[in-house]
């Protein structure tokens, strides 16, 4: 582990251009799939996690209230609403599904929708 360590700080040292490049480089030997995965991990790991909670209560609260909307649309919203940077809204139209189908489940399990 102390391997990781060591590139981390050599990487955190090179300026800014030297770590697009690197990055660059990086994203440029990885599949799709492993390329989406890293970003969402990194937007884990850069937005703490009382946000997330706090975007998350947000889109259930909405999503009760008009649970026609679409989980696309339930994104974009939020990203206006709380100023979320655009690059975000794959990240955020995942997490727009999850939330709508807590609902749906809940809703199904025996909760009226419409809220209590």
């Amino acid at each position: 582990m102390d391997r990781f360590k060591e590139i981390a700080i050599e990487v955190s040292l090179f300026s800014r251009g030297d770590q697009y490049r690197f990055l660059d480089e990086l994203f440029s030997h990885l599949s799709q799939q492993r390329r989406m995965e890293l970003a969402e991990h990194s937007m884990h790991l850069t937005m703490p996690r009382s946000r997330w909670m706090e975007i998350e209560d947000w889109m259930e609260r909405r999503i009760v209230r008009k649970y026609d909307m679409t989980p696309n649309q339930l994104a974009g919203i939020c990203m206006n609403y709380m100023k979320i940077d655009r690059k975000m809204r794959p990240l955020l139209v995942k997490l727009a599904r999850r939330v709508k189908d807590r609902v749906r489940k809940r809703n199904q399990k025996g909760g009226s929708l419409g809220g209590k």
